[in-house]
């Protein structure tokens, strides 16, 4: 379990912004420091962030009457490591693992070192620093690595439902820890970006409705699970596509288009449209070598047949059927092409 106090430490920083969502700063609880063996003291300071991109500080203080040499190792378990301390402090990263030591020598009495750092994600799981370890003793607001646990199970079968124009459900099977304290984010993405987040209460809850989505849209979410030691799974991710609106759907595209070319100078076209009280009439459009020559205007919505006359004998045309509604919105359906008789 992560060590906390009740003192907070305040930093003044720029927040991240991530889609329309603007992240304000504030530090993560301070917890107790503990004199490392060397006589340094730890704390982390970690500054609000997202699953894209987060930062924050370790402050290396020496309270000690020498100076004291410190090496900091911990791990980034959902991310890259980036130093924006390389001036005075070395990193070294081997897989999630990163080892911090000063570049001018051991610390002078009395004073501290500012590490400042960022973490780069694929927008899939919450980044987070666990694990610390300065020489020997554990870093205030973080998790010792003896400390530090498993992470839970990545949750299973994620799949959505009542999936409508706006808003879906999102379900998932449980996840399990070898401690208690399972709590859920739901991350919804767009083109790869981090719309929203939702953080699901209850730990028994395995399912959130996911809303104020666009119709006829492509999104993707992932799932993660976090315990009660900030260790954080692996995530599950499923894409879905939101239904078309039904308010601008438009009217259904005519089907079974049939030209009855027995005459020459005229033909008998016929198709089936469902009648629907939005359903204002049809258009007939007659195409000859691709080009729109004439459209015959069917006001009745119930007709489903036309004759299409002063047409030249053993001529080839298209016809196509477009249905057009109150609102405006129009469906047109594939072109039939025919020949005049002879």
């Amino acid at each position: 379990m992560s060590l906390r106090s009740s003192t907070l430490a305040t930093a003044a920083m720029t927040a991240a912004t991530i889609g329309c969502t603007l992240l304000a700063p504030s530090v993560a609880s301070a917890a107790p420091t503990q004199e490392a063996a060397t006589g340094t003291a730890g704390q982390l300071q970690m500054w609000d962030g997202s699953q894209h991109y987060s930062s924050g500080q370790f402050v290396i203080t020496n309270p000690t009457a020498g100076a004291s040499d410190w090496e900091l190792t911990f791990s980034v378990p959902n991310g890259s490591f980036e130093n924006h301390s390389d001036w005075n402090v070395d990193a070294k990263v081997d897989g999630d693992r990163v080892t911090l030591t000063p570049k001018n020598g051991a610390l002078a009495a009395g004073m501290s070192e500012y590490v400042s750092f960022g973490i780069a994600g694929d927008g899939s799981s919450a980044l987070t620093v666990q694990g610390c370890d300065l020489g020997g003793a554990a870093v205030g607001g973080c998790s010792a690595a003896e400390d530090q646990g498993q992470a839970p199970t990545t949750p299973g079968d994620v799949h959505v439902t009542d999936v409508a124009h706006d808003r879906v459900t999102v379900n998932w099977t449980p996840s399990t820890d070898d401690g208690p304290g399972i709590l859920y984010t739901v991350t919804l993405l767009r083109d790869g970006d981090v719309i929203r987040e939702y953080p699901v209460p209850g730990a028994h809850r395995t399912s959130q409705v996911v809303d104020r989505l666009d119709p006829d849209h492509d999104y993707e979410v992932v799932v993660t699970a976090r315990d009660s030691d900030d260790n954080v799974s692996a995530a599950e991710a499923v894409s879905f596509t939101t239904a078309a609106d039904p308010s601008v759907a438009g009217p259904a595209t005519p089907a079974d288009v049939h030209v009855n070319t027995e005459q020459s100078d005229r033909v008998i076209v016929n198709w089936n449209s469902p009648v629907t009280p939005e359903l204002l009439g049809h258009q007939v459009l007659l195409f000859q070598d691709g080009e729109l020559i004439r459209a015959h205007v069917i006001a009745n919505p119930r007709q489903a047949s036309v004759i299409v006359d002063r047409l030249t004998a053993g001529t080839d045309y298209e016809v196509a059927i477009l249905a057009y509604d109150r609102s405006g919105h129009e469906t047109t359906s594939d072109r039939v092409a025919f020949t005049t008789a002879r």
